[in-house]
């Protein structure tokens, strides 16, 4: 979806310039730039939080994008 749709360059910034919260900019690039899913990303140790919450995150990350991408 999304990360077809635009450079991992494009992604990157994007990302860098509106999610503010340095955990949430992690967990969207290792959704959108690394490809990892929910559940990936919820089972690494240095992100330690649930699938659900890192649903949350993504969705809610997408929305603070939306104006960019």
């Amino acid at each position: 979806m999304i990360g077809k749709k635009y450079s991992n360059f494009t992604l990157e910034r994007a990302i860098d310039e509106y999610i503010h919260n340095k955990r949430n900019r992690q967990i969207m690039k290792l959704k959108w730039i690394d490809g990892l899913s929910a559940r990936e990303i919820a089972d690494l140790k240095e992100i330690d939080i649930d699938e659900r919450q890192v649903k949350n995150v993504l969705k809610k990350g997408l929305e603070q994008l939306a104006d960019y991408i």
